[in-house]
């Protein structure tokens, strides 16, 4: 059994239910994976995407970033293979949505 450190993965699934599926359409993935050492987790919706989001509420402020990225600064001090965290708009791409890549290197005790 693999473990990852408790509440990393829930703030990112809120957010694209709460933003990413918006549309009667909506769809998100939820993918769990091992690469390497590190327990690998996208979150990926087809929302307005990030940039559209921000643009259309003048009050967005993403607390759960904010958050996850406090959580991660102080896990990463005492870890040797470090978390990382990765937001991608997909509309830079040419799609639409948006996809959070979290690498969390995996452990039998957190």
């Amino acid at each position: 059994m693999y473990e990852i450190p408790p509440m990393f993965v829930q703030p990112f699934v809120e957010n694209a239910i709460q933003h990413g599926i918006q549309n009667q359409d909506g769809k998100i993935e939820l993918e769990f994976s091992l690469v390497n050492e590190y327990v690998q987790v996208k979150i990926k919706d087809n929302g307005q995407g990030i940039k559209a989001t921000v643009k259309s509420s003048s009050r967005h402020q993403s607390l759960a970033t904010s958050i996850i990225s406090e959580r991660i600064a102080n896990y990463n001090r005492k870890l040797k293979h470090q978390i990382q965290l990765q937001i991608k708009d997909l509309s830079d791409q040419g799609q639409q949505g948006t996809e959070v890549l979290l690498l969390v290197p995996f452990s039998k005790n957190y």
